[in-house]
């Protein structure tokens, strides 16, 4: 049973100064439920584990690529579904969507064993708590950072699998992105609008980025416009090489809508 050793003394001293008063016995015991419940909040073994592995600073640091081996690659695998096309302007060149954006990597230090950890395989946890792959939309248009989904993302909650498997859903994001809008032919206008990711920090020999579809877009969960209509939403991966550095990996959505 979890006791506080400051309130076993005072018990036992204020108990010694005034033998065989109820009164205090009462309100030692009630001290002890108390200290003892607030000690559990943490009820599941596997979650209790995990959270003093991330209260472990010399074991764990978020701030850190989660790999034992510096020269092991991060492999993240990201995937982005086109909810709505918000808005079209065409006098600054901003294409503003509604995306739900999904990542998934392994984290070699949340890791478990499940018979350890009574039977529990996955937890969830807040993500600001643990390491987040910085994947960041490159042709960003966005001023202010309300409505950034890197902040959606750090105020998501991450599933871990007890192989260390986490996979993030960030809250449904507003992306605004830069896109050269042509309107020779208005009203009969067609675009095509890229959307580009990639890590910011990390290049390709510590972050390799895959996408885990060929498309961006989901029928049932796609809210059609009243002004364009979606043509298709292909995904592709590409390199980009920097002169004296590795490559970076960038994923491309094609945002294709017709007037």
């Amino acid at each position: 049973l979890f006791y506080n050793p400051l309130n076993v003394f005072l018990c036992v001293f204020l108990m010694e100064f005034r033998r065989g008063n109820s009164l205090i016995v009462m309100v030692c015991f009630i001290t002890s439920l108390v200290s003892y419940s607030r000690s559990d909040s943490v009820n599941d073994p596997g979650e209790r584990l995990l959270f003093q592995r991330l209260t472990n600073s010399s074991i764990y640091s978020k701030m850190l690529r989660p790999v034992k081996d510096p020269n092991t690659t991060t492999d993240v695998h990201f995937n982005l579904t086109l909810v709505q096309i918000v808005d079209v302007d065409e006098k600054n060149q901003i294409l503003t969507l509604n995306v739900w954006i999904q990542m998934r990597w392994r984290d070699e230090f949340l890791n478990w064993d499940v018979e350890e950890a009574s039977g529990t395989n996955e937890i969830r946890v807040p993500a600001n708590e643990i390491w987040v792959p910085d994947i960041i939309l490159y042709n960003s248009a966005q001023i202010t950072d309300e409505d950034n989904y890197l902040r959606n993302t750090k105020a998501s909650t991450a599933i871990i699998q007890h192989t260390g498997e986490v996979t993030l859903w960030p809250r449904p994001t507003i992306l605004k992105s830069s896109c050269l809008i042509n309107v020779r032919t208005f009203p009969f206008d067609e675009q095509n609008c890229t959307l580009s990711f990639s890590s910011w920090a990390y290049h390709g020999d510590l972050i390799s980025l895959w996408n885990m579809s060929s498309a961006a877009t989901n029928e049932k969960n796609y809210i059609r416009s009243s002004e364009f209509t979606l043509i298709n939403v292909p995904a592709h991966r590409r390199i980009v090489k920097y002169v004296g550095y590795p490559p970076y990996y960038f994923l491309d959505y094609h945002i294709e809508f017709k007037r």
